[in-house]
């Protein structure tokens, strides 16, 4: 999926289509389709809407996942001959018309140059602009530490950076975390920065460098306006960076090493209890040796 910038599923029958009368999507064609968006989000990254193409029968549509749902265009023929002009058109601006951003990419990263960064394993690297109140540009390196594979909730992806000016790269390097939020909920950076201000904070909680909301949100892609205000209940996309970078937990070297990180995620876990702090999050992907 990392490469594919939009995905195309074909069903034999006119009665495979994508919503049920109720409105909700089908248990066939509709949760395909949205499998695929999930896996295209997960494995496709920085991406902030999948698009999808839905053929059932003679009739098509085309469907647009985000993190709030989905969106789908009527429902066209192509026994019909404006059905089979836009069908054409369609599949033309999908191949050959649209840029990364229209097709989901997120609008805020830029691609970086193989140059940039010659020894990659393979994966694509990205520029990341700066992050109040930190004025460093940042590129991503090798692959995520971590990525979601949900359609809907936050989307989490956690990248290994280091700054773009620096050119070696064994220079000291930080953690990128991208997710989304509720537009209720305090931003990660603000409790961060809460934490922090309280002695320094905890040697088990990572330290926060910078992080903003990165002006996308789902009411602006969705009415194609980035000063669109976010609904109460929508989401705005945060990003922040942090260190020191960790392990995963299953790339420990000893037992003691494990059973060390464990304790000291405890006692973190403890101190910010005391500070009336619930994390309620707790699982493989938040904890870092």
């Amino acid at each position: 999926w990392r490469d594919q910038q939009a995905w195309i599923e074909v069903r034999p029958s006119v009665n495979d289509t994508p919503v049920t009368q109720n409105g909700t999507l089908s248990k066939g064609s509709g949760s395909q389709c949205a499998d695929y968006a999930r896996m295209h989000m997960s494995g496709s990254y920085f991406r902030v809407f999948s698009v999808g193409f839905l053929v059932f029968g003679v009739n098509f549509c085309t469907m647009i996942f985000d993190r709030d749902g989905v969106m789908l265009s009527p429902t066209l023929s192509l026994e019909d001959p404006i059905g089979r002009k836009t069908f054409f058109k369609l599949v033309y601006s999908l191949a050959f018309i649209l840029s990364e951003v229209e097709l989901g990419l997120d609008p805020t990263v830029i691609h970086a140059p193989p140059s940039l960064v010659p020894d990659n394993k393979g994966y694509p690297a990205f520029i990341i602009p700066p992050l109040a109140p930190d004025e460093t540009y940042w590129i991503t390196a090798e692959a995520p530490l971590w990525t979601s594979v949900s359609l809907l909730g936050r989307g989490t992806c956690v990248w290994p950076l280091r700054a773009l000016e620096s050119k070696d790269p064994s220079s000291k390097r930080c953690i990128l975390k991208n997710a989304w939020r509720r537009v209720g909920r305090d931003s990660e950076s603000l409790i961060y920065q809460y934490i922090q201000s309280r002695g320094g904070g905890h040697p088990g909680i990572a330290r926060w460098i910078a992080g903003a909301d990165v002006g996308v949100s789902v009411a602006g892609l969705r009415t194609q306006d980035p000063s669109a205000l976010p609904l109460t209940d929508s989401q705005v996309l945060h990003r922040l960076v942090i260190e020191p970078v960790g392990k995963a937990l299953n790339k420990y070297d000893t037992e003691l090493e494990l059973l060390k990180g464990f304790k000291m995620s405890l006692e973190a876990h403890q101190w910010l209890c005391d500070m009336g702090i619930l994390h309620r999050d707790i699982s493989p992907g938040n904890i870092f040796l």
